[in-house]
């Protein structure tokens, strides 16, 4: 059991290198990421068009481009995808 708990983030490292490698990076545009990072924060769409000061259509344009560089189709696997261990600030604007 020590060496398990040892060993554990080695192989955690392991892994995450290996999901890393297993998707081609994508580059999503700043307004992109940070429409993604307030999805990331469980804000709703007219929600996250208050904070970033656009409509709400075009954050549904920007999620809409945004699954399809990715390859997903639904908010979780696109937050899933672009922050795989969750390092998202604690606010979506643009810094």
């Amino acid at each position: 059991m020590t060496t398990l708990r040892l060993m554990a983030p080695h192989v955690y490292a392991i892994y995450r290198e290996a999901a890393r490698k297993r998707y081609p990076p994508v580059r999503l545009t700043p307004r992109e990421l940070g429409v993604l990072r307030c999805v990331a924060l469980g804000l709703s769409t007219p929600r996250i068009a208050e904070q970033l000061s656009v409509s709400a259509g075009t954050v549904r344009k920007h999620l809409e481009n945004s699954f399809g560089r990715l390859g997903v189709s639904s908010r979780a696997a696109a937050v899933a995808r672009v922050f795989p261990e969750a390092p998202w600030e604690e606010t979506c604007l643009e810094g």
